[in-house]
């Protein structure tokens, strides 16, 4: 099985009690929450997963190609990208818009 796809979301949130004891850390601090669904070349799922860190000893670094091995930023493809305001907590993110620059 090859992955095609991923989708995840990552978002600082408050640890709940199960979160706070497993991370030691106290409950209703924020800690960023990861959650990814990865999906085959017919965009079956095949892997979840939800992942919680310490807010303030995490790092992230996001690589991203095509399917050329080309990495691109949206603005060096001349493209601004528009993230809705208020999307509530679980919902697609069919509502992203991009615009010519």
């Amino acid at each position: 099985m090859r992955p095609a796809a991923a989708l995840e979301r990552i978002e600082a949130v408050s640890a709940g009690e199960e979160e706070a004891a497993v991370l030691g850390v106290d409950s209703g601090v924020p800690v960023l929450a990861i959650t990814r669904t990865t999906s085959d070349e017919r965009g079956v799922p095949f892997e979840f997963s939800q992942d919680i860190f310490w807010g303030d000893r995490t790092r992230i670094l996001v690589h991203v190609s095509d399917a050329t091995g080309t990495t691109h930023s949206a603005r060096e493809q001349g493209r601004l990208v528009h993230f809705p305001v208020g999307l509530p907590k679980g919902s697609p993110t069919d509502g992203v818009k991009t615009e010519g620059l």
